[in-house]
């Protein structure tokens, strides 16, 4: 009989994003980006990713869901800084950006929808694509670029939790089971109740998801 393997996944609410931290060289104000600020914003029906760098290097990311990323275990608000050669790295892909960039409007309202914005010369420009078509190489490499910031940002938390469960089984009625660890890792707590009922006053909604991975029985 082979073992059925599980994949955790949960969404958190967590409120307006952070302000930053961190230890990395900062960046000058004589070598801002040209642009305002860049924001990366991952969505779907269970919560959203997001993130924010300005000018100045300074980063502030948003993790709400791992529902499409369950090698992620932290959810929450982190908040960091980047070196001069990072914003550069960024900086470089968001100068890529051709014009007249084609996206993916109009779109699937349950899609996994990836929302490029950008502040620039005292103007703003969006970019939408979803999952059921090639993104634009242009595009992709900024996205690219923006996902390894947020890579980053993880080792910098604010307010936010880290997941982990085991012993995960499903019983004879059909009931899930597991042991599952949530730890805070910020600087300040996140306050939240139990998934199987409402969330107290003061705290954020928690949802708590699991299911096979294989086959298995």
């Amino acid at each position: 009989m082979q073992c059925r393997k599980w994949a955790l996944a949960a969404s958190l609410v967590t409120g307006c994003c952070a302000p930053q931290t961190g230890t990395s060289t900062p960046v000058t104000s004589g070598s801002a980006a040209s642009f305002e600020a860049v924001a990366l914003d991952v969505s779907d029906m269970s919560g959203q990713r997001r993130l924010v760098l300005r000018a100045d290097g300074s980063v502030e990311f948003r993790c709400e869901t791992n529902m499409d990323r369950q090698d992620q275990h932290e959810l929450g608000v982190f908040a960091t800084q980047l070196s001069a050669a990072e914003l550069a790295a960024v900086e470089k892909r968001v100068g890529e950006l051709p014009a007249g960039l084609a996206d993916h409007r109009p779109l699937v309202i349950d899609d996994l929808v990836t929302r490029i914005h950008v502040a620039q010369r005292g103007a703003a420009r969006e970019h939408f694509f979803g999952t059921q078509k090639p993104v634009p190489p242009e595009a992709s490499r900024l996205i690219e670029a923006l996902q390894t910031v947020a890579r980053g940002a993880l080792a910098h938390p604010e307010s936010a939790i880290r997941l982990s469960f085991a012993a995960a089984h499903l019983g004879r009625a059909g009931a899930f089971g597991a042991t599952v660890h949530i730890d805070n890792i910020g600087a300040r707590d996140v306050r939240f109740g139990s998934p199987a009922r409402p969330p107290p006053a003061g705290s954020h909604p928690f949802v708590l998801e699991a299911w096979p991975t294989n086959g298995g029985q």
